[in-house]
């Protein structure tokens, strides 16, 4: 679905983590793909992240639906603009991420985000979905 005069939402967003407040965690939203990769930290010294795939589609201007496996039931997520951030809420609370530009993103982004691509790639191939264009 197009939504037409509304920013995107797609992009690198970073938040607080829940549980290491002095690290953010990292959200990778590709509304081409229909993908948002999430990377929580779990863990400190040395910080190690691990990635929550799922799978979106846009639902209207202010809600996106999406599931974490294939053959999940989508749920529907609610989420709101506010000048350079987004409110989302999930999981019971609303939580802002801030967008972040190319030159804030971390160094580690690339590489992580494209090992979870090729899993998801891999996901949609075993359920027989064609590949990503």
């Amino acid at each position: 679905m197009s939504i037409t005069n509304e920013p995107a939402i797609g992009g690198v967003w970073a938040h607080p983590s829940l549980r290491f407040p002095q690290y953010d965690d990292i959200m990778v939203i590709d509304e081409e793909r229909g993908r948002i990769v999430q990377f929580v930290v779990f863990s400190t010294e040395p910080v190690r992240r691990a990635a929550m795939r799922s799978w979106f589609g846009r639902e209207s201007c202010t809600s996106i639906s999406a599931r974490l496996r294939l053959t999940d039931p989508w749920r529907v997520h609610e989420f709101q603009f506010e000048c350079d951030q987004v409110l989302w809420t999930y999981a019971g609370g609303t939580y802002a991420w801030r967008r972040l530009l190319s030159h804030d993103q971390p160094d580690w982004l690339d590489e992580l985000l494209a090992e979870s691509y090729l899993k998801m790639d891999e996901e949609e191939r075993a359920a027989g979905f064609p590949p990503p264009q």
